[in-house]
């Protein structure tokens, strides 16, 4: 199988708040890894068949009362103003359900913006084997993504209003670290 882009970010319903939330990382016994970014209540997402196909992320900062805490998260709301020229990607370098599932993900050119980084098990009980973040691209971002299922495939965007284009890794490039 190789690496593929789907139009839309899944978006299930968190067991603990009820809530519809996108859920990042590892779903196993205890939700050790996982991550879940909320839809805001206010300014209501337009969602079709358990999709969001157009939202903007908010970066959220909630002080934790008397001892100066805080606590930051990210929501995604309907956007709001003009049309933006980036994009929002959910990246998750373990395609597929193996429980041999491994894979990363790294900048070929320009500046990608991880705005939450989850991550999953091997399916051994070890952590960390494969990356599953939502990702802001900009015009002319590209990454790599490492799949031990898959191989390398390149997630490119070049232009606004163009669909990235995923396609296998020419290993003739260079790519920044």
């Amino acid at each position: 199988m190789q690496g593929r882009l789907t139009p839309g970010i899944d978006v299930e319903q968190d067991v603990d708040s009820g809530r519809e939330v996108v859920i990042l990382g590892e779903r196993g016994a205890g939700h050790r890894h996982r991550e879940t970014v909320g839809l805001t209540r206010r300014h209501h997402v337009d969602m079709a068949q358990g999709k969001v196909f157009d939202a903007q992320p908010v970066h959220m900062v909630i002080d934790r009362g008397k001892k100066g805490e805080e606590r930051s998260f990210f929501v995604l709301t309907r956007p709001i103003g003009p049309p933006d020229v980036n994009i929002l990607v959910h990246i998750r370098s373990c395609v597929g359900d193996s429980p041999e599932c491994s894979g990363e993900w790294s900048v070929l050119r320009g500046d990608p913006k991880t705005l939450v980084h989850a991550y999953g098990a091997s399916g051994k009980g070890e952590a960390g084997f494969w990356d599953d973040d939502l990702v802001v691209l900009t015009p002319g971002d590209a990454v790599i993504v490492h799949d031990a299922g898959s191989g390398q495939w390149t997630l490119e965007y070049d232009k606004p209003g163009t669909e990235p284009l995923v396609r296998p890794h020419d290993h003739s490039s260079t790519h920044e670290h």
